[in-house]
This record gives structure tokens, sequence and C-alpha cells, in this order.
């Protein structure tokens, strides 16, 4: 069986579905293909999403659809807690997969088509003429496009299948994760990150879904062991094992992040390539659920809109939708930097990153300090913006 359209979008996750939406409005006919046989299931993702990031969707996620509302984030080491408020701070706990079936739905109302259970097999560009095989419920099948648009998440079989896949060392980052019931979450208002050496190279979250319910577990760069055993040590750093005691583990979520560069470019004569296979993501932990619609959506509309794909006009339309991104990109080198070090150190750095009470620049020319000093200049920073009402210290 073949069939034919204007854009073909290989993947129907939320850079995909976005993606296919935006280029079905503009009138383009569209089919997104997702090896998933349920759009958003199984679910791999913490789940947790931005306010700033909400604000530059060009479209409206619906309320009901953000499930728990956090005002804040806090920052844990050992003995130290930052907590960070206010307006850029905030932020949902959602299920990701009610957003996705929306987002597939809202595919389907502009006219597209969403053909979940579809195993790619074989893919050819040629300009202005794209064909690709998959199989669906047993049957195989060909799509005849004019354009493609790759979203297929950071193990892009597409963009393998085109020998542009190139995953290196430190470009994917293992995130070992689970929906936990029945936990007594302190401070469920808050988005919870720790850093410590439960985890050489990453970080620990506990992110509420609600009073009793929340995502939790561990992310790592370079791991030396498997996530589990990291995980395993995580549940008991105390202010994580007062709160999971005895909670129920539920449901996986793990998922590798795209945390360096996969791909050299993001376009291919009449492809284009979105979300996770392109790091459309916001370092220093990685958040891309809503960054990936919001590139699906540029992708869609560019696709839609020109006959011929330029990188340099695709990379701007990304870059002026996702501000600081790249400054997001320079934040993932400076980071690489940073795990060099020693293990001391590393959790030092992190904690003044990621807790803003280290700009990029100051982290750099502390890259040489020795553990004892670099400590003693967080906590006087730390003393400092107390001090001035920027954050709240919690020790």
């Amino acid at each position: 069986m073949t069939l034919e359209c204007d854009i073909l979008v290989i993947g129907g996750g939320p850079a995909g579905l976005a993606a296919a939406r935006a280029a079905a409005l503009k009138g383009a006919k569209v089919i997104c293909i997702e090896k998933k046989e349920q759009i958003g299931k199984p679910v791999q993702c913490a789940e947790g999403i931005g306010t700033n990031f909400l604000h530059l969707l060009p479209f409206k996620i619906p309320p009901l659809l953000l499930r728990w509302p956090v005002s804040g984030y806090a920052f844990h080491l050992g003995d130290l807690s930052v907590v960070l408020k206010g307006k850029q701070f905030s932020g949902f706990s959602i299920d990701r997969w009610r957003v996705e079936q929306w987002l597939s739905r809202e595919v389907i109302k502009g006219g597209g088509k969403v053909l979940s259970g579809s195993t790619l097999s074989h893919l050819n560009v040629k300009k202005n003429k794209i064909s690709a095989s998959f199989t669906r419920m047993g049957e195989k099948k060909l799509i005849k496009s004019k354009k493609l648009i790759c979203a297929d998440g950071a193990h892009s079989l597409s963009a393998d299948l085109l020998g542009l896949y190139s995953s290196k060392r430190g470009s994917l980052g293992p995130i070992y994760t689970w929906e936990v019931h029945g936990a007594r979450i302190n401070q469920c208002n808050l988005e919870h990150l720790f850093l410590g050496s439960f985890a050489p190279t990453g970080y620990g979250y506990l992110f509420p879904k609600s009073k009793t319910v929340a995502n939790i577990g561990v992310g790592a760069i370079h791991p030396r062991k498997p996530m589990e055993k990291y995980f395993d040590e995580f549940l008991q750093v105390p202010l994580v094992k007062k709160q999971v005691k005895n909670a129920k583990f539920i449901t996986e979520k793990s998922k590798d992040a795209a945390f360096g560069k996969l791909i050299d470019k993001w376009t291919l004569d009449n492809v284009l390539f979105a979300g996770d296979i392109a790091t459309h993501n916001y370092k220093p932990f990685v958040e891309g659920f809503i960054p990936a619609m919001i590139a699906g959506h540029v992708a869609g509309n560019f696709a839609a809109d020109n006959i011929s794909f330029l990188e340099e006009d695709y990379r701007a339309a990304i870059y002026a939708s996702l501000p600081l991104l790249s400054e997001s990109d320079d934040l993932g080198r400076l980071m690489f930097k940073i795990f060099k070090k020693k293990q001391k150190i590393q959790e030092l750095l992190l904690f003044g990153l990621s807790s803003e009470l280290f700009d990029r620049q100051y982290v750099t020319a502390c890259l040489g300090l020795s553990s004892a000093r670099l400590e003693r200049r967080l906590r006087e920073r730390l003393l400092e913006l107390s001090k001035l009402g920027r954050v709240k210290a919690l020790v």
C-alpha cells in the first residue's frame, strides 16, 4: 500500500506532533508516523515543565492538562539547600501522555494523519522526493512525500538510516526514573534537585505531582556503574529517604537525554530535524519537553512555507523561538569541563551553577580552586544573596 503526502513527520512525540500540527494548519497534507502503539505511552520523562518555556509556546496547552503547580526550585547539596522562587522559576508537573494525546488530536483536527504502531524500516531522500517504508499492524506500507521532518528522539532511527547519527561519549545521558505513590513530600510546591556523590557527573530529582505522588530519579553524563545503583544510593540521601520511605514504586519512566551533539546539521536537502535529535533542550538539567514542542512548531511552519531548506535560515528560526539556546549549549560545554574535576569540586561547582549562586563566567574562573576554597566562596555567596533576598537558604 502506498500513501502520499506533502510532509512526512517521523516521530509522534512533542516535537513531531507539534510539527505535524503546524504544517497541517498551514494547509499541507501531513502524515506523522510513531513507533509506539499508543501515543504518549509508555512515558519516559520527569514531567516537569517551566512557566518560562510555556510563555514561548505559540499555542496554549489546556489548563486542565497542567496537573500540579510548582512555585520554584529547591537545590540541595549536603547541608546546603537553596530555594529560587518567582515567575521565571515557577512551573507545573504534568501527565505527559495526556498532553501528547491532546496534541495528537490537534493534528487530526487540523487535517493531518497520525499513524501510531508504525515501525520504520527504510528511508530514501532525494531532492523533492522522499520515500519511507514501514510496517503497521503487520502490513508493509510505503509513504511518498516531498518533505521530511525527523523528530524521532535521541535514538533517531531516521537520522541513522540517513547516515547522519553520530552519538559520542557524553552525547547521551541516561536518566533512571520512577513514579512513586504514597510519598510524604516536603514542600510539595517545589521541584527538588539534588547534587552529591550518589551520582558523579549527574544529579537526582524529586518532582511532585501531588502531595503524595512524585517522579523521582537520577541522571548522569558519564556513569561508571548501572544507573540502578546510583538510584539506590540516591534513595539513601536523608532528605530523600524520609520522603519516600513508605512509597510504592509504580511506573518506570527511564530514558536517555540528549546532552551533546547527535547530528552535525539540522537540515539535509528537503529534510529538517527537530527535538532531541537536534538537541533542542536547555542545560543544565536537559529540560526538553516544551522546547521540543516549540522547535517542532517552527519546523512544521518552516517546512510548509519553504520549497528549499537552508541551514542558516532554519537555525535562525529556531534560535528566534528558543532564546538562549546557544547559551545553553555553551553551558553544556562548561559542564563537560566541570566533569573532569574531582568529585567534591564537581558537586560544588554544579551546585553553584544550577542554583544561580554563580554565573558561567564565575564558574570558569573557579575551575582551578581547591574544594575548601570553593566551598568557602559558595557559602559566602549564599549568605550575600540571602541578605539581598534573591535566594532563600534552608541551612
